[in-house]
C-alpha cells in the first residue's frame, strides 16, 4: 500500500478474516509447571506464557536459560542464538534494535 492510499476499515476486516482463516500451528509444552509455546513446529525459540509478567517478554532455546527480550537481546545471546532469533523473529529483532 503506497503512502497515498488510505488504510480503511474494509482493509482491516479483510486482514482479520485472512488471519482467522490461517491454520494454527502453535506448539505448546509445559515444563516445571511453566507454559511455553512456539509459533511453528520447526521454530527453535520457545516463548514463555506468563499472564503475570508485565513489561518484559521472555523466550528460551532450551528451557534452562530464559532470556528477556528487552534485557538480554542481543548482548546476552550467543552469535548462533542471535542468528536464530533474528531469522525466526525479524519483527522483534527490528523493534528491539531500533529502540
Amino acid at each position: 500500500m503506497s503512502k497515498e492510499e488510505k488504510y480503511t476499515a474494509e482493509d482491516l476486516f479483510r486482514e482479520l478474516e485472512e488471519t482467522a482463516n490461517e491454520e494454527d500451528t502453535t506448539v505448546w509444552i509445559t515444563v516445571d509447571e511453566v507454559d511455553f509455546y512456539k509459533e511453528k513446529p520447526e521454530c527453535k525459540i520457545w516463548w514463555l506464557e506468563d499472564p503475570e509478567t508485565k513489561g518484559e517478554i521472555y523466550f528460551t532455546f532450551d528451557f534452562k536459560k530464559i532470556y528477556g527480550i528487552y534485557s538480554d537481546y542481543p548482548q546476552n545471546l550467543t552469535t548462533e542464538e542471535k542468528e536464530i532469533f533474528d531469522k525466526e523473529n525479524p519483527f522483534w529483532a527490528d523493534y528491539v534494535n531500533g529502540r
